[in-house]
């Protein structure tokens, strides 16, 4: 087992602030030669959390909480004691030397990081004068070319791959890199003739690479990504958040973007609060990222119909994790990336003053000055499905007082659709299918849970690393029905990629929920025996029921009455889709 040397962790109490780390989290004021602010770790209005700057230490006089910087970033960051040491010693260039029982080379994730930060590098140094100048005449400064790392991968199919097989890298390394394609002749460089933007997690580690062609090729897509590995989301990572997360903070507030482009022509403009989802949707995830850095989130899309859309249901998602949503107007035709190259910072920053609230935004989008009651309607219905998934009451009767506004229809006829979709939505539940393994359920707490839900957890702690790497590749949170054992899931997942066993109680020290610590200590009581097809089984079970329930949102949207038939084809084709999908699952985890 992994440990860090006394000395080691010694050198960071010494180089690791109290102040300087609380302050990413805590918006703090001075009080005498300390400091004070509201507490992280539980809802107030009256500051009781203390920072003493002699001892570098913390004490919240509200809820108890107390502890030096090392916990502080445990609790805050929900790690454990390892991960905290390395996430404070990017932050301080400390490095972290481990003490291994076993050679570090036969660690597949320090592997893969290794292989990220030697391509970044050479990526980096394969940049010519030629692509150097091509970036520049698009207004990308030598300095942004820098921050960003930006690099070019070269035509040769093989460059990394040479260099990896010298060092011996293993077939497994290669394969879950995401640096490679595995083609019926072997393996070639996924990576070819683009220029590279490095794209890293929140420990300050390269993790994967986003790919733009810089000629005029057009046989091949514009943007090339990285595959998901062990040590890459999507669905939790945001593009340059490592350079900007301290902007977020200051500002309170985050802009959302699409593209790495986009994102650093608004950081050279001085709009440095910025992030980028790059090749996929904005996720919970990742307003659960940016929630611990601010309270309000600016989606700032392509100005074309797919970036509409798109902003749309980012907004959404936004509002259902109870932080405030606004959507930026980009231009009918321009991207941020062509608006700020056009018109400069100046216009942008207008339209952030000027940005429409999420509704405001889809009205605007959906209903114009001929739509009929009969248009708004159908606008309404749409609306209702979103809003049905809001958790926090009062934001829920904020929106629908605001839907009312726009659309002139009565608050109470509103609030009697969502509660009706609701009640559906708890019948359907309540026929869920039953897992093949059969737990008792005599608590209080987790009548409501599923057993589907509890029986992936007690996979989580399975012996075999192979088991916990397949939930941890293939398993997405959203498919989870209890909000409890989200939060537990949520928890464990940092810790399924271990060579060790998942330890519960390491798990059970990093959870702040009572009920969840219960929970969890009752399920593992339950001794089983777990095999890789019983947690493929799990896992297309819950996939399967996150489809119908995708299907049965859309066809609620079927039965609103005088749809249009353009509407009714798109709500059938997305309805196929989802079908296709749930399918072809069996398929989706043959690899597994």
């Amino acid at each position: 087992m992994a440990r860090v040397p006394e000395h080691i962790i010694e050198n960071v109490r010494q180089a690791a602030d109290i102040y300087d780390v609380v302050s990413e989290h805590v918006d703090l004021k001075k009080n005498g030669r300390n400091f004070k602010g509201l507490c992280p770790f539980h809802n107030e209005k009256t500051p009781s959390f203390h920072i003493h700057m002699d001892k570098q230490i913390y004490k919240c006089f509200g809820c108890g909480k107390g502890g030096g910087t090392i916990n502080f970033i445990m609790d805050v960051e929900k790690l454990d004691f390892l991960d905290a040491i390395k996430y404070l010693g990017q932050k301080y260039n400390i490095t972290i030397e481990l003490e291994h029982n076993s050679k570090s080379h036969n660690d597949l994730f320090n592997q893969l990081y290794t292989m990220h930060e030697f391509a970044k590098e050479l990526y980096k140094k394969n940049m010519t004068a030629e692509v150097t100048q091509l970036l520049i005449d698009r207004n990308i400064t030598k300095n942004s070319i820098e921050l960003f790392e930006i690099g070019l991968s070269l035509k040769n199919y093989d460059e990394l791959l040479k260099i990896f097989r010298d060092q011996k890298y293993s077939s497994e390394s290669l394969n879950k890199s995401g640096l490679f394609i595995n083609h019926e002749k072997g393996y070639m460089d996924r990576f070819r003739n683009r220029i590279m933007f490095p794209i890293y997690n929140h420990f300050n580690k390269p993790v994967a690479f986003g790919g733009r062609i810089f000629n005029n090729e057009t046989k091949v897509a514009k943007y090339l990504n990285s595959s998901e590995t062990p040590v890459y989301n999507k669905s939790r990572t945001l593009y340059g958040i490592h350079i900007t997360k301290n902007e977020i903070i200051d500002k309170k507030y985050a802009v959302v973007v699409e593209g790495y482009m986009d994102l650093i022509q608004l950081y050279q403009a001085n709009i440095k609060n910025v992030v980028s989802v790059s090749g996929t949707s904005f996720t919970n995830e990742h307003a659960a990222m940016l929630s611990k850095m601010c309270k309000t989130i600016y989606i700032a899309y392509d100005g074309d119909t797919a970036g509409i859309n798109s902003a749309i249901r980012a907004g959404y998602t936004i509002l259902k994790n109870n932080l405030e949503g606004k959507i930026i107007n980009t231009p009918s035709g321009l991207d941020p990336d062509d608006w700020i190259q056009q018109h400069g910072a100046e216009p942008f920053e207008s339209a952030i003053k000027n940005s429409d609230t999420v509704i405001g935004f889809h009205y605007k989008h959906t209903i114009d000055q001929n739509s009929s009651d009969r248009d708004k309607i159908e606008f309404i219905n749409q609306v209702i499905i979103e809003l049905c998934e809001l958790t926090d009451d009062l934001t829920l009767e904020m929106l629908v007082k605001e839907l009312s506004y726009i659309t002139n229809f009565k608050s109470d006829s509103i609030f009697n659709s969502i509660a009706k979709i609701k009640n559906k939505k708890a019948k359907r539940k309540s026929f869920a299918n039953k897992p093949k393994v059969v737990i008792e359920n005599t608590e209080k707490n987790t009548e409501k849970i599923s057993l589907l839900d509890k029986e992936l957890i007690m996979f989580c702690f399975s012996s075999a690393l192979e088991n916990r790497m397949i939930i941890k590749n293939h398993m997405n949170a959203e498919w989870i029905q209890s909000e409890l054992i989200k939060n537990l899931y949520n928890e464990i997942f940092m810790h399924l990629s271990s060579e060790e066993v998942v330890k519960p109680e390491i798990v059970m020290n990093e959870l702040k929920n009572e009920d969840a610590r219960n929970l969890m200590a009752k399920l593992l009581f339950n001794k089983i025996d777990v095999n890789k097809n019983m947690v493929i089984d799990c896992l297309i079970r819950m996939e399967k029921n996150q489809i119908q329930s995708q299907s049965n949102h859309l066809r609620e949207q079927l039965k609103v009455p005088n749809l249009n038939d353009e509407t009714q084809n798109t709500l059938l084709s997305k309805i196929n889709e989802l079908q296709k999908q749930k399918n072809d699952l069996k398929i989706k985890y043959e690899d597994a």
